[in-house]
């Protein structure tokens, strides 16, 4: 397991013999040949400065059957009502659900879900159509429960409180 995190709060945490510790902004040389069954980004493409670039090293990062799944802010509601609030946080960049497609149409990925909950977006991605089935049932192959234990031993390092719910 890989953890990105350019932060100099990344220095404090404290990783297993199974994790890495790449203090650096995604995609980065260290990660650049390898490749993953499971890319998470919660709450990160809209600070990226290069939004398509950080998604392109997740195209090239994720195995054949892997999935990218990521959260980010939906300004759908906020565009369409004119809430200038909107742009008061640090975001760089500013997504709506036709813009975020458009932008992976260009891209060696495949949208196997987008949801907008609450103004985020929660999107799975993958290389593979997976027409036809269910990604909860594939999903479940890249052993959930293990992947559970190991997030949550992550978030527990970083003092969030999060849970997960199979």
């Amino acid at each position: 397991y890989y953890l990105v995190d350019p932060s100099i709060a990344a220095e404090s945490i404290q990783v297993d013999s199974n994790m890495k510790l790449v203090r650096d902004y995604y995609p980065n040389k260290i990660t650049s040949k390898e490749t993953f069954d499971l890319i998470l980004g919660f709450n990160v493409l809209e600070h990226v400065q290069d939004p398509l670039e950080f998604l392109n090293g997740i195209s090239k990062n994720l195995s054949l059957d892997g999935l990218a799944i990521l959260t980010f802010p939906d300004c759908d509601q906020s565009l369409t009502i004119a809430d200038m609030n909107l742009f008061l946080h640090e975001h760089i960049t500013y997504f709506t659900m036709s813009s975020f497609i458009s932008m992976i149409a260009t891209l060696d990925l495949n949208i196997i879900e987008l949801t907008s909950t609450h103004d985020d977006f929660t999107v799975t991605l993958s290389k593979n159509q997976y027409s036809g089935r269910n990604v909860l049932a594939d999903a479940r192959q890249y052993k959930l429960s293990e992947i559970k234990h190991d997030l949550e031993s992550v978030l527990a390092l970083m003092d969030e409180k999060v849970s997960f719910v199979l």
